[in-house]
Order: structure tokens, then C-alpha cells, then sequence
């Protein structure tokens, strides 16, 4: 991509970014947040989103980008429509970025809306009325996870080294807020971790929590959003949940084929697909002795003054 602007002001302008070793990725920046997924119509959605015409029983998921938005959309899916069973439908028909007015509109009440915006840009309506569902992740694990998706989908025409990329994240995170970076990670989580504290409607569910003991974790979504099951569903759920039922189902079941699986037109030959490992503490696998320690010292300051505790391992 020429990173040439086309109608700036509706469909943002793309960017091109390079990677510690020079190596461009594909990005989109608006007026007000940059750095955003390459959307077509994302600059018009975020100048909007304060208008988002609402319903009350809406719920909405939110989360720095992969940090488990896809299984906890299942488990709040799978709950509203009252199955233990993984649907045919994609998260992406429901992602508020991605999407049109007119598709989101047709979908059925409840909504399970998910998003990677920060808390400041929802409606102030929603936020007194609607509920929420935080998902937090690791940082390090996101990091890579994000390396594997930015390298994987085309959208992104990335083709660098861990190593390029662990560079081109630690240079975009804690920028500050004039512009907004769309995946700040300590930005984007702390402001909703610390809006929770003060706004019952916001329920912080860890990543970690969910992979090493889901049914309680299960239970406590139900209860949040006002969909509470007994115990036998919550284990049904649980199960079919799970990464490997996930990653072979959602692959070969209506819409998902295509997006979330490698064979389709949106990702690379030699990628993996959105379904990779699911696992917690992946980072070790990618993290040099010299990053973890550079990104240790960046996290501490990212969290001094806050009780914000995630787990790098379990």
C-alpha cells in the first residue's frame, strides 16, 4: 500500500510503519487515535461512536487487542442465547469497528458488542446503564500474539522478525493520550481497570483466570450480565470453549470460515489463522533474556501507583 490519503477525513488516512528493523506495517490513523486496524470506515465510526444509537440490554466487551476477546465473546454469546454449544456466528458482526450501522442494527437483542476502544470514547449513556466486560490479558502475551495476527492477515502486509516488531510495540505503548494510540496497552486497561472501580457495570475478567479455571469465571459473566445458569451449563460451556474445540470448530463452522481460518483470502499462506495457541505464558518462547528485562522495567512504570495485578504465568 502507497500510504497515499484517500477522503482523510471519512475513512482515516493509512499509514505505513516501520518496525525496529525498518520493516513497514500497514495502519490506520484518524483525527483523534492512531495506529488503528486498517478499517475502511473507522475514522467515521470513531467521530460517531459518541452518537451510537444504544439498546438497553446491550453488553459490551471491551479489551486491549488480543487479549481473549474472541473466547469471552463466545462464553457471553453462548450464555444471552442460552445454548452450550459454539454458534456459526463470527465476533467480527458484532465488532463495533469493523462493521456497518445497518449490520449491527439487524442484530438480534441482546447484543454482545465488542470494541478495542478506550473507555473515554463510549457514550456516556452506556457507560451508566449498559454492561461491561473487560477483558485483561498479560502484556507480553498480547505482544506476541499480536506479532503472529499482524504478520498472519493481509490487511496488515507485514513481513518482519519478532524481534522487528517487539521493538515497534515498546515504541508505541505509553505515548500519551494527544493522539490516542489504538492499542496502548497501559492506556487502554487502565482506564477502564480504574473506571471499574468506581462503575459496578464494569467487570475486569483475566485471561489467565478464565484458562486456568473457566467455570467459575464462567459464572461470574452470568452473573454480570444478568444470565445466570446452573452449574451443569456452566461446565457445558466451559468445554466447548475450550482452545481446541474452538479452534477446530469456529474454523469450519458459517461465517468464520471466512475469517478465522489460515486457508482464507484474508490471511497469508504461512500463517496460523486467529486461533494459535490460547495459552498463557507463550512469551517465554519469544522474549530474549534482554527484552524481558527491558520490558519488566517499561510495565513498572506502566503500573506504579495502581493495584493492578496480572499473571505472566500460571
Amino acid at each position: 500500500m502507497s500510504g497515499d490519503i484517500v477522503d482523510e477525513y471519512k475513512e482515516g488516512k493509512t499509514v505505513l510503519c516501520p518496525d525496529g528493523n525498518g520493516v513497514c506495517v500497514t495502519l490506520k490513523d484518524t483525527d483523534d487515535i492512531t495506529g488503528c486496524l486498517p478499517l475502511s470506515r473507522l475514522g467515521e465510526i470513531v467521530r460517531n461512536f459518541s452518537k451510537f444509537p444504544l439498546r438497553k440490554d446491550d453488553i459490551f466487551l471491551t479489551a486491549s487487542m488480543k487479549s481473549g476477546t474472541h473466547l469471552v465473546w463466545e462464553i457471553a454469546t453462548m450464555l444471552t442465547m442460552d445454548v452450550t454449544e459454539l454458534t456459526d456466528l463470527p465476533k467480527q458482526a458484532s465488532m463495533i469497528e469493523a462493521i456497518t450501522d445497518e449490520a449491527l442494527e439487524s442484530l438480534p437483542s441482546p447484543r454482545v458488542l465488542n470494541s478495542h476502544f478506550p473507555e473515554w470514547m463510549y457514550p456516556k449513556q452506556a457507560l451508566r446503564e449498559n454492561k461491561f466486560l473487560h477483558v485483561i490479558r498479560n502484556p507480553k502475551d498480547t505482544f506476541v500474539s499480536l506479532y503472529y495476527m499482524f504478520y498472519g492477515l493481509k490487511i496488515f502486509d507485514y513481513h518482519g522478525t519478532w524481534d522487528g516488531f517487539f521493538e515497534f510495540m515498546m515504541a508505541r505503548q505509553n505515548k500519551g493520550l494527544d493522539p490516542l494510540e489504538y492499542n496502548d496497552w497501559p492506556v487502554n486497561v487502565l482506564s477502564w481497570y480504574n473506571l471499574s472501580k468506581t462503575n459496578p457495570n464494569i467487570l475486569n475478567v483475566y485471561f489467565e483466570d478464565l484458562i486456568e479455571d473457566p467455570v467459575p469465571q464462567i459464572k461470574r459473566i452470568a452473573e454480570h450480565i444478568g444470565f445466570t445458569k446452573d452449574q451443569a451449563t456452566y461446565e457445558k460451556i466451559a468445554q466447548a470453549t475450550n482452545f481446541k474445540s474452538m479452534s477446530q470448530n469456529k474454523k469450519v463452522r458459517g461465517l468464520n470460515l471466512q475469517f478465522n481460518t489460515p486457508t482464507s483470502k484474508h490471511w497469508k499462506e504461512d500463517s496460523v489463522g486467529m486461533y494459535r495457541k490460547g495459552k498463557v505464558g507463550d512469551w517465554k518462547n519469544h522474549f530474549t533474556v534482554a527484552q524481558n528485562e527491558r520490558f519488566d522495567a517499561l510495565y513498572r512504570q506502566w503500573t506504579q501507583g495502581t493495584d493492578l495485578n496480572v499473571r505472566f504465568e500460571i
